[in-house]
């Protein structure tokens, strides 16, 4: 036993060096580590038995050849070419939450990896570039992502004094619309139109509309959607208070060249036009309400929800087209139209059958009940059913066109989370993720 003592001890400190080494950060650490065990292993090898001598020598060329091999433990690079956005709400505040990813075949959320913004933010993107309206200031911050899968803040324009009120900017379509790399149309106020640019990030004109204000009432509309050199998007007013609607609703026209507003068409056919919009093949616009509109209906007696389309060559609504939800959804009212492919769209019916409507319900918090389905139509032969593969959702949902593909972002009844489904080529949805917080958007980046 004492012949034999000492180099057992040396054969195992040889070892501890060693598993030191596999246990390392990275290839030139670990093979430093395993170098410090090489002395205790020549000297173990020339002390001890045969079998002795050749097991430390053995274990430190497998050692050696693990450590040229093995990959490094660092995270590998992170090609952010989408990113998500959503809102969780707490008992006390709400908290905005942008996530990056390299691929929508396989996702997998992690709040902790993202970026946290307080209070109900809205994002954008354009350029490579993301961009946060803030939660709780006047603000636009631009950002930009890591190989890492991080942020960097790079910019942060004020809106401060441009008569948008103490509350946040909003940046995404509703508020927001990108024209080119040093144009973009910020519309959060019906008072004026601020010209913007995103890449020097300075403001640098102002478009002024007092024809479309309305002291005591909040303005309301579709986003912004721009073909040559013009914008096209709806203005109309609520009373939130009242819970109503004003039937006074116009097309407005801009011109992106020359930063102006040249018309306001009236358009009373169909009443809040806000929904987001789409477009067919030829590039025009289909128009529709949001779900708001149908509590309204089914509440108040105001008028039936309906979708019109705009004639991209004329810049003008189709007067030989308006869609009636009511007569797609088997007398159901419905909201949310939009344009798929090859004259196909979907929209959202609500099923009024399984509630009760009386004077003292409230019609905002019916709205966003879960008591919606998914039915998809043809445009032509006006023929329609309810949408394979998609549950009962609750009021509102998001239809994302990207890379080719088509995505349904549907939320639960308590807006906790946010279920992505992909719209098969033959019909139906399948189910892709699931999105923790309420989520409408999927951003491309790149």
């Amino acid at each position: 036993m004492k012949t034999y003592g000492v180099p057992l001890l040396l054969w195992f400190a040889a070892i501890g060096g060693l598993v030191l080494a596999l246990l390392s950060d990275g290839i030139w650490e670990g093979l430093a580590t395993a170098l410090t065990a090489l002395p205790l292993l020549v000297i173990a090898g020339f002390t001890a038995r045969p079998l002795l001598r050749i097991g430390p020598l053995f274990v430190l060329a497998l050692a050696l050849s693990a450590c040229s091999s093995a990959e490094p433990r660092h995270a590998a690079p992170v090609v952010a070419n989408y990113a998500l956005a959503s809102v969780v709400s707490n008992v006390d505040s709400d908290s905005t939450y942008v996530s990056l990813v390299s691929s929508l075949d396989s996702v997998n959320i992690d709040l902790h990896d993202a970026l946290e913004i307080p209070g109900r933010a809205s994002v954008a993107a354009y350029g490579g570039w993301i961009f946060v309206g803030g939660g709780e200031s006047p603000t636009i911050t631009r950002y930009s992502s890591t190989s890492e899968g991080g942020f960097v803040k790079e910019n942060t324009l004020s809106f401060a004094g441009q008569e948008l009120g103490d509350f946040g900017v909003y940046i995404d379509d509703w508020g927001n619309t990108f024209i080119n790399e040093h144009k973009a149309y910020l519309s959060n106020s019906s008072a004026s139109t601020i010209v913007w640019d995103p890449t020097d990030m300075i403001i640098t004109g102002r478009i002024e509309q007092p024809e479309l204000v309305r002291d005591t009432l909040t303005f309301d509309g579709s986003p912004g959607v721009v073909s040559g050199n013009r914008l096209y998007r709806t203005f109309f007013w609520k009373d939130w208070d009242e819970y109503k609607t004003y039937p006074e609703q116009y097309l407005a026209v801009f011109d992106v060249e020359h930063d102006k507003l040249l018309e306001i068409v009236p358009e009373e056919r169909c009443p809040g036009l806000n929904n987001n919009l789409s477009a067919d093949e030829a590039g025009n616009l289909y128009f529709s309400n949001w779900v708001y509109n149908v509590t309204e209906t089914l509440g108040r007696g105001a008028p039936k929800s309906c979708a019109l389309r705009l004639n991209i060559a004329s810049g003008r609504f189709d007067d030989a087209f308006q869609l009636w939800f009511s007569d797609l959804a088997q007398g159901r009212e419905g909201a949310a139209l939009s344009y798929l492919k090859n004259g196909k769209a979907i929209f959202a019916a609500f099923y009024d059958e399984n509630v009760e409507i009386d004077s003292l319900s409230d019609l905002s918090e019916l709205a966003l009940s879960a008591n919606w389905r998914l039915w998809e139509t043809d445009l032509e032969t006006r023929t329609a059913a309810p949408l394979a593969g998609v549950d009962w959702l609750a009021g509102g949902y998001a239809v994302v066109h990207v890379d080719g593909r088509t995505f349904l972002m549907v939320p639960g009844a308590d807006y906790a989370r946010t279920t992505v489904h992909e719209l098969d080529p033959d019909g139906g949805a399948q189910k892709r993720f699931e999105i923790p917080g309420d989520s409408y958007q999927i951003l491309k980046l790149h």
